[in-house]
């Protein structure tokens, strides 16, 4: 377990070092921990502002934060230098994605505002107004060619990653109530998404996003959502401060991770990273910890 941070906890990233992480959260700072040495963490950035969102593009070696202030701050991979600063958003950044492939910046805000950036030369490509209320996550399918928005209607709007054009939407968690987390899987066609009904929804990517199965998964609201590298395994996070470790091919909980059981987090859990290396779990949350478990 890494503590230092001062405030409740929202971005975890893992960039080109295999086993360091970083994290960031409500005060603004951005601290990168090495998760087979442990020890102290090293203060990576400071922005001034909560940081909801980070993101990293290998190619550019850049690292990119979404600030509270509405602001995305653009810092050589060292974060000792902001290349720039991209105000293209009129209220807090929640959710950054980099596809190298397409070149392309995907960000969403609290506003409704879907937006595409130029990779290369960070012009805005495209601003899209979905709907009225918080747009919560992103997430891109393994062939970067759509990306699914959560909003805070309820619904999932599913883009053409290229044209930034509305493919379908999704309406199958209860009305009003956020859709926090979105996920695809890493090699099969399925995306999964979780709400604050507490619901885990399983959709066929290939059948027009149709609802395969409606899991109640946990007591609150769930925030975060990640597959293993192999796909064989997937997270869940919750306000519930509970994590929920899945078998992908039957839907069936594996493990619980909780306060009383494995001395988890003591308050909810905002965030989810599986290293890539397939073997550890990094959580975190409003506890302002960041806990690394070793999935066996």
């Amino acid at each position: 377990m890494f503590t230092g941070h001062t405030g409740s906890l929202y971005a975890l990233l893992q960039n080109d070092a295999q086993d360091k992480v970083l994290s960031a959260g409500s005060d603004g700072m951005v601290a990168e921990w090495d998760l087979r040495a442990g020890g102290d963490g090293v203060p990576v950035a400071r922005v001034g502002h909560a940081v909801y969102a980070l993101a990293y593009s290998a190619a550019q070696n850049l690292l990119f934060c979404g600030t509270s202030e509405g602001a995305i701050h653009v810092l050589d991979n060292k974060g000792k230098q902001e290349v720039r600063n991209l105000k293209y958003h009129e209220g807090p950044v929640f959710d950054i994605m980099i596809s190298e492939n397409q070149n392309m910046i995907f960000s969403v805000d609290g506003t409704g505002n879907f937006c595409v950036t130029s990779l290369l030369d960070f012009t805005l490509l495209h601003k899209v107004k979905t709907v009225p209320q918080k747009l919560r996550a992103l997430a891109c399918d393994r062939h970067e060619q759509h990306v699914a928005v959560g909003c805070g209607n309820g619904t999932v709007q599913i883009f053409d990653a290229d044209s930034s054009k509305a493919i379908t939407t999704i309406s199958s968690h209860r009305e009003g109530f956020s859709a926090n987390a979105v996920c695809f899987h890493p090699t099969e066609d399925l995306l999964l998404t979780g709400s604050r009904d507490a619901h885990l929804h399983v959709h066929d990517v290939k059948n027009n996003y149709t609802l395969i199965t409606a899991i109640p998964a946990h007591n609150y609201a769930i925030y975060s959502i990640v597959f293993s590298p192999d796909g064989n395994l997937f997270a869940t996070a919750s306000r519930d401060k509970s994590i929920k470790i899945w078998d992908t091919q039957n839907l069936e909980v594996l493990a619980k991770i909780d306060l009383a059981n494995h001395s988890g987090h003591k308050n909810s859990v905002n965030k989810l990273l599986w290293s890539a290396h397939n073997k550890y779990l990094v959580s975190t949350g409003d506890d302002r910890a960041v806990m690394v478990w070793e999935i066996r």
